[in-house]
């Protein structure tokens, strides 16, 4: 089948080339953001238990903390760790007998006298909720009836297109 009009021969050809190219652009600016958040969250994580244990007038017990969300151990003297940095990790589970992918940082603070190293975790699955509600958060306001309209309708011409180039 030749096509009989340039700009449609043009469209086709280019058309799903644009689409990948932003869609990879797309997806690594997502990666980016995500990745900003999840460090985000960890820190701000860290700065919330720090602030509890500060409204505290008591040592500490040394080894304590959650599994899964903080550990705080007592330290003579820093070590060659380094601290405040994002790393990945795997928490062994024994309830759900299984290891499950974590973000860890740690860091380092003095109450009472004593130095202390806390380490706090985030899951993947943390990751991906906080991603959801960013973007559900900064898209939701945007949406209006006007854009879903715009938005179904170019689709739908898009998939005409397709259909009509023969692709599905």
């Amino acid at each position: 089948m030749k096509l009989q009009k340039k700009n449609t021969k043009y469209l086709l050809l280019y058309l799903p080339v644009v689409f990948l190219v932003c869609t990879v652009i797309f997806f690594i600016l997502l990666s980016i953001q995500t990745i900003h958040l999840h460090n985000e969250h960890l820190l701000l994580k860290q700065q919330n238990i720090l602030h509890k244990i500060e409204e505290q007038k008591s040592d500490l017990e040394p080894n304590s903390g959650v599994v899964g969300e903080y550990t705080i151990r007592e330290i003579t003297s820093p070590t060659s760790k380094k601290y405040d940095r994002v790393k990945d990790t795997i928490i062994y589970y024994s309830s759900h007998n299984e290891y499950l992918p974590f973000k860890m940082q740690t860091g380092i603070f003095i109450h009472n006298g004593k130095q202390y190293e806390i380490t706090t975790y985030s899951s993947s699955a943390t990751l991906a909720a906080i991603a959801g509600a960013y973007i559900g958060n900064k898209l939701l306001k945007k949406v209006t009836l006007r854009f879903l309209q715009v938005i179904v309708a170019v689709m739908l011409l898009l998939l005409s297109v397709v259909l009509g180039a023969g692709f599905i």
